[in-house]
């Protein structure tokens, strides 16, 4: 069984997908916010996980041991809110 904050990640990232499709219809004073909370999602991306080899180095992995559930459960609301403001948005023009 998947743990919590596999299931919160997975979350995190369907919502920024979700919100990466309506991009073009986020508005000036939102997008802040969605840039912040992109770049907090980004860190869950399986393409972020390694960082090229350069002379010397080995390949660095990041540990995502840096989030609680805690944490990414108030993301997730962010996203919500966020993905609820951006479809109201849609609907009023």
């Amino acid at each position: 069984m998947l743990n919590e904050t596999t299931i919160l990640m997975g979350q995190a990232l369907q919502l920024r997908d979700k919100l990466s499709a309506k991009r073009h219809h986020i508005s000036a004073e939102l997008a802040g916010q969605w840039s912040q909370l992109a770049q907090q999602v980004s860190t869950f991306d399986a393409a972020q996980h390694f960082t090229p080899k350069q002379r010397n180095q080995g390949y660095v992995k990041p540990s995502l041991n840096h989030i609680d559930a805690p944490q990414l459960v108030e993301l997730v609301h962010k996203l919500e809110s966020l993905d609820e403001q951006v479809t109201a948005a849609i609907v009023t023009h």
